[in-house]
């Protein structure tokens, strides 16, 4: 018991991202952490990336068996908060953004560091591009820009936000990034040339803007409760994160106030309403057969729903 303890301890203090493998074949698990969870990406659905969080146990639900899982690597090397972390389109790399200004990209198989990106601001968000030569990252602060995976250089800066910049996505074809802000504005830039192509202004803060998979429709989500590709009203809160299914047909939506809801794209009627988190639900994302949606919450919670 002591020696679990002091286990813990030592792992509370390490800021570090860890790499689980997870199975399972039943409904809904919960894992508990003791750390809040600030983000969770999926884009690799078998091997997952949880920032900051510590499993303490996994809570079985009653007649159900869950498959094992196993701790596969940790990366330390970070002296501030992880933020954010993704893996490259191959799956061979991952990218991590930090509070100590710094992103790294990692080699999976060998843990070790291959590129570090420095900038003087906290990093929100680091992430590939579709044919994983390019990274797009962006701060706290107004703006964006693109950095060159093999020589760290920075190839350009996207400006034009009056405040924060709260996302930023490539389109499938890497042609093109959008971006939402603080600033009530999502934005569209061509890559190459760094000029904005086009812009849509809101009513209130924009927490999240990204493309469809067949890069023909935006959806974005924001304080004032409502999701836009047209407009989705339901949730009670603002709105914290969404996505598009693989297949185009449904929009899930994670709010303030506690609930996932899954909405039909072409008459956007609310499908289904998810309940069981207990505090605000963060981010989600879907398992690349559609099947499955998995949420990350303040209630130190990971949950799989399908």
């Amino acid at each position: 018991m002591n020696r679990e303890r002091k286990t813990l301890q030592r792992s509370k203090k390490r800021k570090s991202q860890k790499l689980w493998n997870i199975g399972f074949d039943y409904i809904q698990l919960i894992w508990d952490g003791l750390l809040n969870l600030t983000k969770l990406w999926c884009n690799m659905f078998s091997t997952i990336i949880c920032i900051e969080t510590i499993f303490s146990h996994i809570k079985r639900k009653k007649n159900k068996q869950t498959k094992s899982v196993r701790l596969l690597k940790v990366f330390d090397g970070h002296s501030d908060y992880v933020k954010n972390v993704k893996f490259s389109p191959d799956g061979t790399k991952v990218i991590s953004s930090s509070y100590d200004g710094s992103s790294r990209i990692w080699d999976v198989a060998s843990g070790n560091v291959i590129q570090k990106i420095l900038c003087s601001y906290w990093i929100f968000d680091a992430q590939f591009s579709p044919d994983g030569n390019i990274i797009a990252l962006h701060t706290v602060n107004k703006t964006f820009g693109l950095w060159d995976v093999n020589s760290g250089l920075q190839i350009r800066v996207f400006e034009g936000h009056m405040s924060k910049v709260s996302s930023i996505h490539f389109s499938p074809d890497g042609q093109t990034i959008v971006s939402s802000s603080w600033d009530a504005t999502i934005r569209l830039w061509d890559v190459k040339s760094g000029q904005e192509i086009k812009r849509f202004e809101g009513n209130s803060v924009i927490n999240d803007a990204e493309f469809s998979p067949d890069g023909l429709k935006i959806v974005s989500c924001s304080s004032d409760r409502k999701i836009n590709i047209q407009i989705l009203i339901g949730h009670e809160m603002g709105v914290t994160d969404v996505r598009f299914s693989h297949d185009d047909k449904i929009i899930a939506s994670c709010s303030y106030d506690k609930t996932i809801r899954l909405w039909d794209v072409k008459s956007g009627k609310e499908i289904q309403q998810l309940k069981g988190h207990t505090a605000y639900v963060r981010a989600l994302d879907f398992s690349p057969n559609g099947n499955t949606i998995v949420s990350a919450s303040n209630d130190k919670t990971v949950r799989f729903w399908g």
